[in-house]
């Protein structure tokens, strides 16, 4: 194995450059608004930051973040490379749902950051996952040796809930994206629990984030929302972007980007429903920001809910399920995560506490389609 891998020490790269052309809707704008909205990987703060460091140009001359542009000006954009990073791989316990040479699914679980980040710089799963790749097999052969475990390269979907015991297969992780992000194709937030895809191989990791672009890859998610959705199922499209004042949330705006989920009620209470969603996009904090936005806040949601749930430390969310085609074998493998134990003990509460039968009361089967309005807004 390339001990690099582990350790994640890496030399900076040469700068990035970002070149894009003020559109007509950005005249008049602020630079820094309108950079982020078009670097999505840029906030505002990072963008001012850079414009004060003289490294943002219109039309060839360094600009502040005040500036207004016109349109058709040129935007050039030179993002300095993050400094020299170093990752340790740590020991903590991790529930692997499926391993194989290529990808590692995971059942995350509440309270555990996906990667090292401001604020945690260790204790993440990504650390987690080095000292697996970096743990010995009981024959004394590293895991990120040989071929590993495969699924059947025969066509069809392959059902797949397996418990990798510690040691059968091999593997490290994909020396690709950010470097405190080596092989992460998709994450969830930190109190969200759930099933998470990491690659292991380049090939892996292009062939699983071409599938997150190409909306072919399933992630199902359970959450129990506040109050009594009206109908039985729906579609959200409303756009996320960053919230204006608010830097750490995000919030429904014609200025974010396209986000859309597809909900169905599983089951309804007292002043509550249980709900699964289906993202098609994959924008931060997409399902909190949408059913809030809707009027049912997720349970246990510090950000976007404010009300506590006794028993609840969290949002009351869950990647309950995940389906991708395999990255070597084009199977279709279907992982799927049991719901947690807080969870599972706050619908039992509520399942409790009803007296009568919530699906006898449930309204007539009519789809539900939210779209944005004008000033970020759906209609209801």
């Amino acid at each position: 194995m390339n001990p690099r891998l582990l350790s994640l020490e890496t030399d900076p790269p040469a700068n990035a450059t970002e070149v894009f052309e003020a559109a007509p809707e950005d005249a008049g704008r602020r630079l820094d608004v309108v950079v982020a909205g078009r670097v999505p990987r840029l906030s505002r703060s990072r963008v001012a930051q850079l414009a004060e460091a003289g490294l943002v140009a219109v039309d060839g001359i360094v600009r502040k973040p005040a500036f207004r542009l016109r349109a058709g000006q040129t935007v050039r954009v030179e993002i300095p490379p993050p400094p020299r990073t170093e990752l340790r791989p740590e020991s903590i316990p991790l529930r692997v749902v499926y391993e194989d040479a290529d990808l590692v699914v995971v059942d995350k679980p509440p309270g555990l950051t996906v990667h090292p980040g401001p604020g945690h710089p260790s204790g993440t799963l990504v650390n987690a996952l080095l000292a697996r790749a970096a743990a010995p097999r009981p024959d004394g052969v590293n895991r990120d040796r040989g071929r590993g475990r495969r699924p059947p390269a025969a066509g069809g979907t392959a059902q797949r809930a397996v418990s990798a015991a510690a040691g059968e297969v091999e593997g490290g992780l994909a020396p690709v994206g950010d470097a405190v992000r080596p092989g992460i194709v998709h994450r969830l937030d930190k109190d969200t629990s759930g099933l998470l895809v990491v690659a292991k191989t380049e090939g892996a990791y292009r062939s699983l984030a071409a599938q997150l672009r190409a909306r072919t890859m399933v992630r199902m998610y359970l959450a129990l929302v506040r109050g009594r959705v009206a109908r039985d199922h729906g579609t959200i499209r409303a756009p996320v972007g960053r919230h204006p004042s608010h830097r750490t949330r995000q919030a429904v705006s014609e200025r974010g980007r396209p986000a859309v989920t597809h909900y169905r009620v599983l089951e309804r209470f007292r002043d509550s429903t249980w709900l699964q969603c289906r993202l098609e996009t994959g924008r931060t904090h997409q399902i909190r920001v949408h059913m809030a936005h809707m009027g049912h806040p997720v349970l246990g949601d510090p950000v976007y809910g404010r009300a506590r749930v006794p028993d609840l430390e969290r949002q009351a969310l869950h990647a309950a399920r995940l389906e991708f085609s395999h990255p070597s074998t084009a199977t279709r493998l279907v992982c799927t995560a049991p719901v947690p134990e807080d969870m599972a003990r706050l619908l039992a509460r509520l399942r409790s506490a009803a007296s009568d039968p919530c699906r006898a009361a449930s309204p007539p089967r009519v789809a539900a389609r939210h779209r944005g309005r004008r000033g970020g807004g759906e209609q209801q």
